[in-house]
Parts: structure tokens; sequence; C-alpha cells
């Protein structure tokens, strides 16, 4: 069991740090507020629900411009929910700000031998996560986890 838990983990950070290295690392221009840390938790069930439905709908597509259409689909559903236009780069400092958050937790219950991996993301993480968006999301640390912690 904890084996597996390791191996999810190390799956996540993975996953995690990719999405990192895709993000613009120039500057980090959000700061999160717990607004929109609440608008998150209350709205993460029924926004992954029908982001998975618009992408059934489209899989596989052949309908001209299905790729555009999910896009405004899934900006449209944004909207629907109470986000701004910039959701994309809340979503992005929420994700960072709970890895950081993750990766601290992970280093000091993991074997040594993969704690020395899990201290080589940390600095990723650290630059383009601002102090205040790490320190605001352990704040809901439990409730975030709750969400996206078993995914």
């Amino acid at each position: 069991m904890r084996r597996c838990l390791h191996v999810k983990a190390i799956c996540f950070l993975t996953v995690s740090l990719l999405w990192i290295n895709c993000q613009a690392q120039d500057s980090i221009q959000y700061r999160l507020t717990n607004h929109d840390i609440e608008l998150f938790i209350l709205t993460y069930v029924n926004l992954t629900t029908e982001l998975k439905a618009i992408g059934q709908k489209y899989k596989g597509s052949d309908i001209p411009g299905a790729v555009g259409k999910s896009y405004e689909e899934s900006v449209a559903l944004f909207v629907k929910y109470g986000w701004s236009e910039d959701f994309k780069q809340k979503l992005n400092a929420i994700n960072n700000a709970f890895t950081y958050a993750t990766l601290e937790i992970q280093i000091g219950g993991s074997p040594q031998m993969l704690q020395a991996s899990l201290d080589d993301l940390l600095p990723q993480y650290k630059q383009s996560t601002n102090d205040s968006d790490i320190e605001l999301v352990k704040s809901y640390y439990e409730e975030l986890n709750a969400l996206i912690g078993g995914e």
C-alpha cells in the first residue's frame, strides 16, 4: 500500500513538473486570493464533470473546428461558474502552489532515495510560485487534497 502511494506520488509529480515546464516561467503573473481558492473548491466537482463531458463530446470528432468549439465551450463553462478571464493563470497558480505544498509533505514521509528526487523538484516549483500563494494554498490544503490529491 505504501509503495503504491509512492508510485502514485512520483506519477503526480512527474505530470506536475511537465505542466510547469510548459508554462511561461518569465515571471510570476498572478497572486491568489481566498476567493480564488474558495471558488476552486466550490466549483471543482461540477467543472471536472462537465469538462469531461465536453471532452467526450468531441473525442475523435470529425466536426470541422472541433478543437476550437471544445475550447470555446470550456471557456464558457468557467465563466458560467463565476471564473474571470484569467482563470488559466489562477488554475496554474493553484496547481503550482498545491504541488509545492504536497512535495514538502512527501519529502518528510518518503524513503531516503525518493527524498533526493523530491528535493530536486522543490526549487523548480518555487521559482514559478509566489510565496503568498503557497501559504494561502497551505491554509486550504486539507480541502484541496480531498478534491485533487486522490487523482
